[in-house]
């Protein structure tokens, strides 16, 4: 069974600090994740194109 979950994080790092952890349950299958990450201006006003990790 395929499960299809969407986890929004907003707010987990800033630009100078240079990386970013977030805490995924215990039964994540990472194996089958793919993660997208995008940049936003304080005010949301301006994104930056997304990238795909995996």
């Amino acid at each position: 069974m395929v499960l299809k979950v969407t986890v929004k994080y907003s707010g987990v790092a800033k630009r100078k600090d240079g990386e970013a952890s977030i805490e995924l349950s215990d039964n994540w299958n990472f194996e089958d994740t793919h993660i997208w990450i995008y940049l936003t201006s304080s005010d949301r006003q301006i994104n930056s194109d997304s990238i795909c990790v995996k």
